[in-house]
């Protein structure tokens, strides 16, 4: 089964197909990740399948059969189909874990063909920045470029800071001048270790990582900042 097919399937369709296959999912998780846990669900299924020689009896027992697949194409193909474009300048993000977040966007498509248009040097890019807790700009914001081609639409960006705010912004330049056609939601990024005052918490809790045997963990001091970032060629921004 290919990744592509579900990009058609309405969100409804989806947990359905999650349903079907007996994976317990939350029903507000992101369509992204249903997709994703369907997929590591038929791969370990047939992993499984193909390394332990299952009889058919034996496979009746199982959530799903290797032979299901040809009628989950079937469920795929008949599933509600979901509009691949709104028509409407706008970004998303969504973040992964402390170090990754996914970035899906889209322009409209008559301010496509305005900026494409416009005689002079044209750059699309994303603007990861740094914000505040409450959301407003920091006095010396942070932020770094991402350039971006006009066929892409989604873009995994890997994250400098755990425990940090971000936006996203989706911005055009031309000929030196930068204009943003869309701006995300700030989002909160998860900490990435244990706080190192945990034993402040309050009793249940510090009784609770205690019993866990975190004292006995050798782990590793958080180290600031997270230098990689993955970046097409061409031009960075200012």
């Amino acid at each position: 089964m290919k990744p592509e097919k579900f990009e058609s399937l309405s969100d409804e369709a989806l947990h359905a197909l999650a349903d079907r296959m007996g994976l317990s999912l939350p029903p507000d998780l992101d369509r992204v990740f249903v997709a994703e846990e369907i997929l590591d669900a038929i791969e370990e299924d047939s992993e499984e399948r193909g390394a332990a020689g299952l009889s058919a009896g034996r496979m009746e027992e199982t959530k799903f059969s290797c032979a299901d697949f040809l009628d989950v194409d079937v469920c795929l193909e008949a599933a509600p189909v979901l509009s691949p474009s709104y028509n409407e300048t706008a970004i998303k993000v969504l973040v992964r874990d402390p170090s990754w977040a996914f970035a899906f966007w889209e322009i409209a498509e008559n301010e496509k063909q305005a900026l494409f248009s416009v005689d002079g040097a044209m750059d699309l890019f994303l603007r990861v920045c740094e914000t505040s807790d409450d959301g407003t700009p920091l006095d010396k914001q942070e932020f770094f470029d991402i350039p971006i081609a006009e066929e892409d639409q989604q873009w995994y960006i890997n994250l400098p800071k755990p425990k940090t705010r971000y936006r996203i912004d989706l911005c055009a330049r031309l000929d030196g001048k930068i204009k943003v056609l869309a701006r995300s939601k700030n989002v909160a990024v998860p900490r990435q270790l244990l706080d190192e005052n945990w034993k402040r918490l309050g009793p249940g809790s510090a009784e609770l990582l205690r019993l866990s045997g975190l004292d006995s963990l050798d782990i590793e001091p958080e180290e600031p900042g997270n230098p990689q970032r993955i970046l097409k060629s061409g031009p960075s921004g200012d």
